[in-house]
């Protein structure tokens, strides 16, 4: 697997974990973890 391929895959993982996380935390009206998930998110588009 390239480098690329390694980064885009795990890119695409973590962005999951966000949006799960984002949902439980939303229960929680916590909105950190969305503060720092945005940030990534826009990073990667």
């Amino acid at each position: 697997m390239k480098a690329t391929e390694l980064t885009f895959v795990s890119s695409v993982a973590f962005t999951a974990k966000c949006d799960f996380a984002l949902y439980q935390l939303r229960l929680k009206a916590d909105y950190r973890f969305h503060h720092i998930c945005d940030i990534y998110i826009k990073r990667i588009k």
